[in-house]
């Protein structure tokens, strides 16, 4: 699994990064996973800054997200909490 963070929003730059687990080890495969998967990614960035989608950006082409956004590839996440890592949407 690898991490992808977004860190430069629309030339802004965002001290809070949002970090993604996708099942890609090689930066290779993740880049064609984004690029298969990049709607949907553009989608849950602009979900978070707005929640009514007929305020959302119409252009969430590939170019459209790189511009607005930095992804960082890291072939490696290490779990140093000592608690399970839970679901927290999955039900009781």
């Amino acid at each position: 699994m690898i991490g992808v963070g977004r860190g430069r929003l629309n030339g802004l730059v965002t001290e809070d990064l949002t970090g993604y687990l996708v099942e890609h080890e090689e930066e290779a495969d993740f880049r064609r996973w984004l690029e298969l998967n990049h709607e949907e990614i553009f989608e849950e960035l602009l979900g978070d800054w707005y929640t009514d989608p007929a305020l959302w950006l119409q252009d969430r082409s590939m170019r459209t997200l790189h511009e607005w956004c930095h992804f960082d590839f890291h072939s490696l996440v290490v779990d140093m909490g000592e608690t399970p890592i839970e679901d927290d949407e999955a039900g009781s």
